[in-house]
C-alpha cells in the first residue's frame, strides 16, 4: 500500500521483524521473505520515505502532503460570525507531519477490505453473500446490540474485532467474493464508515488520523480568516448547501446538493489539500471536549477518552457556517453514515 508522496505499507505485523531505513535512494530496493510474503521494499528518490509493495494483495494508493510543523492560532477569535463556544483559542504547535491530499475513496478503502479478508470466512464456497454491503467497524468486542447482518461475515485474521452491520451502500459492493467501488463512483469518498473503520484503515497502511490540531493546521494552511478562502466561501469552492451562505456572502446558485463528489473535486486549499471544506465530515482522532489549556502546547491529541470523537469540516448538506476552519462536531465512534468520511495522516517525527 502506498501512502502517497508516497509511503506504502502494509500491516506491521508483515513487517516487524524488518529494520526500516527512512533516507534511502531511487537505486535502493531489498527483498524480504517472512511467512512465506514477499515484500518489496523500495524508496523514492524526491522523498524521504519508503514503499512497501505485497505482490499478493492489491496495493493501496493514498496521495499525502507534507506539511511543515509551526505554531498557529488554534480555533476562532471571539469576534468570528457564527463561532461556537466550544471554539476557543490557543497557541498549538505542530511537529512535521503528512495528511491526505484527498478523502479515503471508494477504491482505496475496497482495496483494503479486500486486503482484510472482510466478507471471506469460508461459508459460501461460491463466493457471493445474499447481502447489499456491509459497513466495516472495528473494535475490541463484537456489538451485542447491532442489527444482525444477512450473512455472519468475519476478519479472518482477526475475527474477535470484525463486526459486520448491513447498510444501503452509496458507490460500494461486494460481487464475486470482492469488494469493488461502484462504476462511476471509484473516486468518490467512502461513506458509512464509523471511527473504528477508519483508523483501522489508516493504521494498516502504517498512519494514523489526523489529530484535531493537525486537521484544523491543515486546513488553514496558513490563513486566519474563517476559511482557508478568505472571509467567505462560494459554491465555486465548496460542496454545501449553498443557499444557506456565511454571514453576507453571496451564492450563485440556490439548491442543496444530495450527495458527496468525487475526492478532487474543487481547487485545492493553498497548500494543495482537497476538500477540507465540505463534501463530508472527517474523523480526527481526538477525544471530544469543550475545555482546553490554555497554555501553549506542542502536538496536543486531546483528552484521554470521552463519549464521543471530532470530526471537521462539514457536508453537502450543511450550511456555509459549517464549513469554518475552526467548527468542530462530534459523534460516536461506531457512527457510519453518509455524512462521515476521513484522511489520514502521517508523523514525521515518530
Amino acid at each position: 500500500m502506498r501512502l502517497g508522496n508516497s509511503v506504502c505499507m502494509y500491516p506491521k505485523a508483515s513487517i516487524d521483524s524488518m529494520v526500516i531505513h527512512r533516507t534511502a535512494t531511487m537505486s535502493d530496493s531489498i527483498f524480504f521473505i517472512k511467512n512465506n510474503t514477499i515484500i518489496y521494499s523500495r524508496a523514492t528518490a524526491d522523498i524521504d520515505s519508503i514503499i512497501f509493495y505485497n505482490p499478493f494483495d492489491k496495493g493501496i494508493d493514498v496521495e499525502t502532503v507534507a506539511i511543515a510543523g509551526g505554531t498557529f492560532m488554534m480555533g476562532s477569535p471571539t469576534t468570528e460570525f457564527d463561532r461556537k463556544y466550544d471554539e476557543t483559542q490557543r497557541q498549538v504547535t505542530l511537529t512535521d507531519f503528512k495528511i491526505g491530499k484527498y478523502e479515503v475513496s471508494n477504491t482505496e478503502f475496497a482495496a483494503f477490505l479486500n486486503a482484510r479478508r472482510i466478507g471471506r470466512n469460508g461459508k459460501d464456497p461460491k463466493g457471493t453473500y445474499p447481502t447489499r454491503v456491509l459497513a466495516y467497524d472495528w473494535r475490541n468486542d463484537p456489538y451485542p446490540w447491532a442489527p444482525p447482518a444477512p450473512t455472519d461475515v468475519k476478519s479472518v485474521t482477526e475475527p474477535q474485532k470484525a463486526s459486520a452491520i448491513d447498510y444501503y451502500p452509496w458507490g460500494m459492493k461486494f460481487e464475486n467474493n470482492q469488494w469493488q467501488a461502484e462504476p462511476g463512483y471509484e473516486n468518490h469518498p467512502a461513506i458509512f464508515v464509523s471511527w473504528y473503520g477508519a483508523d483501522e484503515f489508516a493504521s494498516f497502511i502504517g498512519g494514523r488520523l489526523p489529530s484535531e490540531a493537525q486537521w484544523e493546521y491543515a486546513c488553514r494552511a496558513g490563513t486566519t480568516t474563517p476559511f482557508s478562502t478568505g472571509d467567505c466561501i462560494s459554491d465555486t469552492q465548496a460542496n454545501y448547501r449553498w443557499d444557506r451562505p456565511y454571514n453576507q456572502c453571496d451564492t450563485s446558485k440556490n439548491k442543496m446538493p444530495n450527495t458527496p463528489v468525487a475526492v478532487n473535486s474543487y481547487q485545492p486549499n493553498p497548500w494543495g489539500i482537497y476538500n477540507m471544506h465540505g463534501n463530508l465530515l472527517e474523523w480526527c482522532s481526538d477525544w471530544y471536549s469543550d475545555k482546553f489549556s490554555l497554555e501553549p502546547t506542542v502536538n496536543p491529541e486531546g483528552p484521554t477518552q470521552t463519549y464521543t470523537k471530532v470530526y471537521r469540516g462539514g457536508y453537502f448538506q450543511t450550511s456555509a457556517n459549517y464549513l469554518r476552519s475552526a467548527f468542530r462536531d462530534a459523534n460516536g465512534a461506531i457512527a457510519a453514515n453518509a455524512a462521515i468520511g476521513f484522511r489520514v495522516a502521517i508523523q514525521l517525527d515518530e
